[in-house]
């Protein structure tokens, strides 16, 4: 069964273009550490392993925040499978669209293509899914 999941390439999709390019999703946390084989069968394992080294390499100081980035890091990593889709907003009220077609890879020194690496199907990723509008009154 074909799973959903949202997935964010940097703040303001800064990342997007080499995403699209390069033909990848990533969460950009931990980015020089391969961790190939570590993700855990339960994510609060994966947490208690790596939180410390994710607040160390991403200079992250509250406890709640590195957990947040782990347990992304491990969704993508160890949860997304092929064929799932992934939703990534483009930062302009509208979201681009890929398959995964590949497991996790680790690519040093590729900027956003990270431990979470997920290879994606072209022709998915350059396709606008839907624009997301959000009502006048509820923005602050």
């Amino acid at each position: 069964m074909t799973r959903y999941f949202r997935v964010s390439v940097g703040k303001d999709a800064a990342y997007l273009a080499d995403a699209l390019a390069n033909n990848y999703v990533g969460t950009g946390w931990m980015i020089n550490i391969d961790l190939t084989g570590q993700f855990a069968d339960d994510w609060r394992e994966f947490n208690k392993r790596f939180i410390p080294t994710l607040k160390e390499t991403d200079h992250i100081e509250s406890n709640v925040t590195a957990g947040l980035a782990c347990g992304m890091t491990w969704t993508l990593g160890y949860t997304v499978s092929e064929g799932d889709v992934i939703l990534v907003p483009t930062g302009q009220s509208s979201y681009r669209v890929a398959r995964v077609t590949g497991p996790y890879t680790f690519t040093p020194g590729h900027g956003v293509v990270t431990q979470a690496t997920r290879h994606v199907a072209p022709r998915h990723a350059r396709a606008v899914l839907a624009e997301r509008r959000t009502p006048q009154n509820t923005r602050k």
